[in-house]
């Protein structure tokens, strides 16, 4: 069997797909949304899986293409389980409210399969090309990524400063191309993970000066952006860096560095422009924000500024909450099925209210206890997997493996206070790095 870098046609059309991938895995839209109906998620990479899978396809045949690893294809077994787990919840939700939602039926359980497209795209692109190739994927991943968020921070620093009319299209969230605050910020985090790890194992000019450029504007980022979630992940992971990489010497130093210099910068720019940044409501950098108002509220205190600013979105999740207890207290084993908390909502207070804002809690209601443990069994198998690749790897295969275990450790915190398991990227990253081989070729040249 030949592999994919031994035929110039199927190397090409190979790497087409994983350099377009690294644009469209960062564009996604919410479609058909209207009051009845919280719309349809669809991600740009979604419309490509047709393509994709019909080279794949013709690569097989040709034999010109390896199939997965081993440790890719032990997923299988996994990836049945659950999807028979969503093929019984889907059904179960017809029994316990007398229909299937429209909703849960697209944006859950065929959207699994979406995934499932994705997670196998990722694992033939990390079975089959060579590094340098996975190299440009993730340059182009990540130099798109930051030229859009220096553009969206650069016209919201305008709006704020009055040089620009106040559009609503580049207003809070500011969600890139994301169609949602939260995914973005997952998106930020995604993108820190891979940008710290390659600068301190594997550097090279963009390397470096992507992870200069990064560390500096992220505390604009944090501003304009105003998801507490993001914070959060985003100071438990300088935290981890912290521990991970403070034998590198210099290099975390010069990071460190950077990144007081942008909160400075931030804090100099932006402290008097809270008025003009309506959208800072409920940020993490309130405390910035306001400290010239200090003199005022008397001794600054978070308490102070949480009564000073409200947050609309927490009673909202609160009334949530209380559903969710009452739907698991029904139902504890076998959940109420998928889409179970929207017809429960409409049997309760006659309107949809949202989705239950937390990964394992969704599980657990829809689910069941059941379903929670078969979910977190799938994910800690994924997890281990990932850990011990990670210490058998060598040399590039190491460096990608560890930003993906920092990258799910950003994506398990943000999971507990948003449902972002269907979030496209995260699923091809995965099935590159579950289908990595150990070692693999270094590029003739390190750019």
């Amino acid at each position: 069997m030949l592999r994919v870098g031994d035929n110039g046609l199927m190397q090409k059309l190979a790497a087409l797909l994983c350099f377009i991938s690294a644009i469209t895995l960062q564009i996604q839209a919410t479609l058909f949304a209207s009051d009845a109906y919280l719309g349809l998620r669809v991600n740009l990479t979604d419309l490509l899986l047709p393509f994709a899978g019909a080279v794949i396809f013709f690569m097989l045949l040709k034999n010109t293409t390896l199939s997965p690893r081993r440790s890719f294809l032990a997923f299988i077994p996994w990836v049945c389980i659950i999807t028979a787990l969503l093929s019984f919840a889907l059904i179960n939700s017809y029994f316990s409210f007398d229909e299937i939602s429209r909703w849960a039926l697209l944006n859950k359980f065929i959207g699994w399969f979406v995934l499932l497209a994705i997670l196998g795209l990722g694992g033939w692109i990390g079975t089959n090309l060579d590094e340098k190739n996975i190299l440009s994927f993730l340059r182009i991943f990540i130099g798109f990524f930051m030229g859009l968020m220096i553009f969206q921070i650069i016209v919201l620093s305008a709006q704020a400063y009055g040089w620009l009319e106040f559009n609503r299209l580049a207003r809070f969230p500011i969600a890139g191309l994301m169609a949602n605050r939260n995914a973005y910020g997952l998106l930020t985090l995604c993108t820190l993970c891979l940008t710290t790890c390659f600068y301190f194992y594997r550097p090279s000019v963009f390397f470096k000066l992507s992870a200069f450029i990064f560390y500096f504007s992220l505390p604009m980022f944090v501003l304009f952006c105003g998801s507490r979630a993001t914070f959060i992940a985003l100071c438990v992971l300088l935290l981890i860096f912290a521990v991970a990489f403070h034998k590198n010497g210099k290099q975390y130093i010069h990071l460190i560095l950077i990144l007081i210099a942008g909160v400075v910068f931030t804090f100099g720019a932006f402290h008097d422009k809270q008025q003009a940044l309506r959208a800072i409501e409920r940020a993490p950098y309130e405390v910035l924000l306001k400290a010239n108002q200090a003199s005022k509220f008397g001794p600054l205190t978070l308490s102070g500024i949480g009564e000073d600013v409200g947050y609309p979105g927490d009673s909202m999740r609160l009334t949530i909450l209380q559903d969710a207890i009452e739907m698991i207290q029904m139902r504890p084993l076998v959940g109420s099925g998928l889409g179970g908390m929207m017809a429960y909502q409409k049997q309760k207070h006659g309107k949809v209210i949202n989705i239950i804002d937390c990964t394992p809690l969704w599980i657990l209601v829809e689910m069941g206890v059941i379903g929670l443990l078969l979910f977190a069994a799938f994910y800690f198998k994924i997890a281990a997997s990932l850990f011990q690749s990670w210490q058998a790897s060598e040399d590039f295969s190491k460096t990608f493996r560890l930003s993906l275990l920092f990258i799910l450790l950003a994506f398990t915190i943000m999971s507990l206070f948003h449902e972002i398991m269907y979030t496209r990227f995260i699923w091809f990253f995965l099935g590159i790095g579950l289908a990595l081989p150990l070692k693999m070729h270094p590029p003739a040249q390190n750019v």
